[in-house]
């Protein structure tokens, strides 16, 4: 507490501050929350989600050969054989590319939600702890009122530079004849 002529003026701030810092000791549900954004997304944004623009469209059309190119080009990534996920590699033309594999138990409503809701406090906590802690890590949501999401992600590089990844991500759904 600082010293001042009356003295009166920041302890009363100080102890103000304290009564903040219990309540919100008291008060802060993290999991709750990103639990419930999670839900939203399932429950409220996917339903309600705009059509996919023209550019989305597209995109999701140049992406129809990557399983074909998957199986001919795919290099299983060592030690993967008895994880849970299959990771894949392959360089074609100077792009890398990279593919994961999982069998999930959950809806797909869900696995989408997990993927697409960055913006939680857990994945903000687990960048902070890391060594990329102090890197830029910005989410941006609904751009230009689409279903795209922007992902600014630092990374620390043990060995070189920083990287900065950038990321455009979409999401389509897909019912199956199945339902």
């Amino acid at each position: 507490v600082k010293e001042n002529k009356k003295g009166d003026l920041d302890v009363a701030s100080k102890a103000a501050e304290n009564v903040l810092e219990e309540i919100e000791k008291h008060f802060s549900q993290p999991d709750v929350i990103d639990k419930r954004r999670k839900k939203h997304f399932v429950e409220e944004v996917m339903p309600n989600a705009p059509d996919l623009t023209i550019e989305e469209e597209k995109m999701f059309g140049e992406l129809g050969h990557l399983e074909s190119e998957l199986e001919e080009k795919g290099k299983r990534v060592k030690g993967t054989l008895k994880e849970d996920m299959d990771k894949f590699l392959w360089n074609d033309e100077g792009r890398v590319w990279a593919a994961f594999g999982v069998i999930v138990d959950k809806s797909a409503q869900g696995v989408m939600a997990e993927i697409f809701e960055l913006d939680t406090y857990e994945k903000t906590a687990k960048h902070l702890s890391s060594k990329s802690g102090k890197l830029p890590r910005i989410v941006r949501k609904n751009v230009d009122g689409t279903r795209g999401l922007h992902y600014h992600l630092g990374v620390h590089v043990p060995a070189a530079k920083n990287r900065l990844f950038e990321l455009w991500e979409t999401w389509k759904e897909i019912k199956l004849s199945e339902g």
